[in-house]
């Protein structure tokens, strides 16, 4: 068997994302399968949210447990938007210092600065789209797609994205996410005969669509008052940009005792083992590891049919697929999984089946099998 190459990884920041999370499990699964790995981060917290303690704290544990396992991180300092030069520079002398056969960048913003920076003379590079939505298709299409050497797609959908912005065929690699399917696994889950809470998961941001979840919250809310019926509780984990507006809309449509903005947890696991319902309002999305988690768990799901959702959600088999930006339709959803008892023990029970197919172990193997042959091309 060929000698497996040295691998970097690069992201933005160790923040409390998808894209961040997959890294770091993919990498640890990937040390414990043999690979020679690291993680080189552009931005430390302190230079994005200092005084979020939350963040910061995650930020530390991100960074511990990749250390601890014996994975170099090496932070560059970059503050967001500016220090272009300086991070070219720090590019070029950690690639001298690490030597990496590949480097494999997540998110269009770090591709770009890995690319200025030529710091890839000896090392192949790969790049994972993780959405839907490419920002810059152009830089895609005229740089990355001759720079890089190979394209992870995280799921079917998002080759579909690739090949639409110019993304050679040949370049592009199918690799679903993958996540610790043991760590959600909770067979003696209980199903109660009257749920009494929804929990959503994700960054406070324009993409997650809270706004929709909070107008299907109010329309809720009136259809139990209706019938009076006490109304669940909602809580929504996750921090970000839009929290001011999300807190001033949860106060425009009336539910400011129904909804919680609960901010960044580290125990999503036991989340997700404490609530009822689980909802997903994304206006687009990659392949939510949130979402993977979840039907991991066996928590009901309904998600929106944003991105690669409908590959993950078998409507009515797993969960409910509802239509994108649509409170009517999420509100709908909600009420059918909270008042259906049978119909959240059918989900529960066939969730946890299709995420099986969703394991890092597998994500790792596929990887560091791409890596050996680019790098022996």
């Amino acid at each position: 068997m060929k000698a497996t190459p040295r691998i970097v990884h690069v992201i933005e920041s160790c923040g409390p994302g998808g894209a961040e999370c997959l890294v770091k499990s993919l990498l640890l699964e990937m040390k414990r399968q043999g690979g020679d790995v690291a993680l080189w981060v552009l931005t430390a917290m302190a230079q994005i949210d200092p005084t979020n303690h939350s963040r910061m704290s995650f930020e530390g544990r991100f960074i511990s447990d990749l250390t601890r396992d014996g994975i170099p991180v090496e932070i560059l300092g970059k503050s967001p938007h500016k220090d272009w030069c300086q991070t070219d520079r720090k590019l070029r002398t950690l690639s001298r210092r690490y030597g990496p056969a590949i480097i494999h960048t997540h998110l269009e913003s770090v591709s770009f600065h890995v690319v200025r920076s030529m710091c890839f003379a000896r090392s192949r590079l790969i790049q994972t789209v993780h959405n839907t939505k490419v920002k810059h298709p152009w830089i895609v299409r005229y740089l990355f797609a001759g720079a890089f050497s190979g394209f992870v797609a995280i799921s079917k959908r998002v080759k579909d994205i690739a090949l639409g912005v110019g993304v050679p065929a040949g370049k592009i690699h199918t690799i679903y996410n993958g996540i610790h399917l043991s760590a959600f696994a909770f067979p003696d889950r209980e199903i109660r005969t009257r749920a009494v809470s929804v929990v959503a998961i994700g960054r406070l941001t324009e993409q997650k669509g809270h706004r929709t979840l909070i107008s299907a919250v109010r329309l809720l809310k009136e259809r139990y008052h209706a019938e009076l019926q006490p109304f669940p509780k909602i809580t929504i984990i996750g921090d970000g940009e839009l929290k001011g507006t999300l807190q001033q809309a949860i106060r425009q449509e009336g539910v400011e005792q129904d909804i919680r903005l609960e901010g960044v947890r580290d125990d999503i696991a036991n989340v997700l083992r404490k609530y009822d319902v689980y909802v997903m309002p994304s206006n687009w999305e990659g392949l939510s590891i949130s979402l993977l988690e979840a039907m991991a768990s066996g928590i009901p799901v309904v998600a929106t049919d944003a991105g690669s959702n409908s590959e993950v959600v078998d409507h009515e088999e797993n969960g409910l697929i509802v239509p994108v930006s649509s409170p009517e339709a999420l509100s709908e959803g909600m009420y059918r999984l909270l008042k259906d008892r049978e119909l959240r023990q059918r989900f529960s029970q066939n969730g946890p089946e299709k995420a099986s197919q969703f394991s890092i172990e597998e994500c790792a193997r596929k990887h560091l099998h791409l890596y050996q042959r680019v790098s022996f091309v």
